[in-house]
């Protein structure tokens, strides 16, 4: 197993540092769609530099979901499967 690069976030630090809130990447955990990469002993969420990637596509995700919800019929065919859960929980509280 390769070592983990770079330092470790607490979720407080990497919610600052992205500029999400701390309710949002507990969502997104929760949903599945961005886990942390790990969990320090005291059972905090640890985020490192690559999870910014993620959070980027989830935060594009969201923004085409907005846009769908907007014009449903105009969706060009199946959802990816991160996409269909944002989406179904979307449509829930929606």
């Amino acid at each position: 197993m390769k070592p983990k690069s770079g330092p470790a976030y607490r979720i407080q630090e990497f919610a600052k540092l992205t500029g999400v809130t701390v309710r949002a990447l507990r969502h997104y955990d929760r949903l599945g769609l961005l886990k942390p990469t790990a969990r320090s002993n005291a059972g905090y969420r640890l985020y490192r530099d690559r999870d910014i990637a993620r959070l980027q596509q989830i935060i594009a995700l969201k923004a085409a979901v907005t846009l769908v919800m907007a014009d449903r019929a105009s969706w060009p065919g199946p959802m990816a499967p991160e996409l269909r859960a944002y989406f179904d929980v979307a449509m829930k509280s929606a």
